[in-house]
This record gives C-alpha cells, structure tokens and sequence, in this order.
C-alpha cells in the first residue's frame, strides 16, 4: 500500500464519483488547468467504470489521497501523459481547500516519486505550476523538482495570459 503515518494513496472507486465532480467541476480550480468545460456526472462514472488501472495501456494513474486517520479524501494526485519510451511522467495535484496548509501535497507527492520510482521505473517526473502560483511551486521544489523553464504567456485565464514554470525531477 502507498502510505505512510498520515496518508495513503488509493484508486478511484465509484464513490469517489460525486468528490470528482466537484473538484473536476470547481471553476476556480480551472484557473491553474487546461481545463475550460465541466464534466457531466455520466463521464466521470464512465471513467470510473472503465478505468483499467493500467498505466502502461492508459499513459495515466490517478490516486486519490486519504487521510488514514479518519478515512477522509483530501485530494489526488496524477500521473499523467507517462511516457513508456522515455520514461517520465507529469504530475498533477490537487487538495481540497479545507484541507491545504497540513503538508499533504507534500506527503503524497513523496509517496508518489516513490511509486513512480521503484514500480514503474519511471526516470523523470515534471510539472507545469502557474509562476504565481507559489505554494504550488514551493511544494514541488520541496520535494526535489528544479525549475527548467518559464513558458511566456502560455495559459488564458481571468482575462489575460499567464506565464507557467516547468519543473522537473530525475529520479
């Protein structure tokens, strides 16, 4: 299991469909995304139904991140466009607004290098963080990613361009 004394990472069940929705559907959230459409209740059981958990076949494993003490689900966190070839992956992550500030972006993203790492042989992780989004970009280095780039203006969002950080880590 993918846990330490706090969290564990697990699959996406069916009950996880009316959390996905709200999160996959905060329009806030969309601000850091390519995201620019909801998610109809329908897709996300879809997903779920038919999700194989086969990295490999998918070139995703979504995890959603739960607090061992009381079982509650705080997140996800992504692996996401995995390449086989290359070996790398990027990360996405998110954690419920009632839940941030207690390190536990910090905690899965550990857990997840870990798991890339050692049972999928994964050689490099990265990431695309908004540049004004510093909790974000402060996690990420936290945990070893060092900042390659700046994409000028590359996300519309709240009526203007935004500059996004690649952030990478090898493993």
């Amino acid at each position: 299991m993918l846990s330490n004394e706090t969290i564990k990472l697990r699959a996406v069940e069916p009950e996880d469909v009316d959390l996905l929705e709200r999160w996959e559907n905060d329009t806030e959230l969309w601000a850091s995304t390519e995201t620019i459409a909801p998610y109809s209740r329908y897709m996300l059981r879809e997903y779920v139904a038919t999700c194989s958990n086969d990295v490999w076949a998918l070139h995703e494993q979504r995890f959603i991140i739960e607090r061992k003490d009381t079982g509650a689900p705080v997140g996800c966190i992504d692996l996401v466009n995995v390449n086989a070839i290359s070996r790398r992956a990027e990360v996405c992550i998110l954690i419920d607004e009632k839940y941030r500030g207690q390190q536990l972006a910090h905690q899965a993203l550990t857990l997840l290098i870990e798991y890339a790492q050692l049972h999928l042989g994964l050689h490099q992780l990265y990431c695309y963080v908004r540049t004004d989004n510093e909790t974000s970009r402060s996690v990420f280095a936290d945990a070893g990613f060092a900042i390659v780039g700046i994409f000028k203006d590359w996300l519309w969002r709240e009526g203007a361009f935004h500059d996004v950080t690649l952030m990478q880590r090898v493993l």
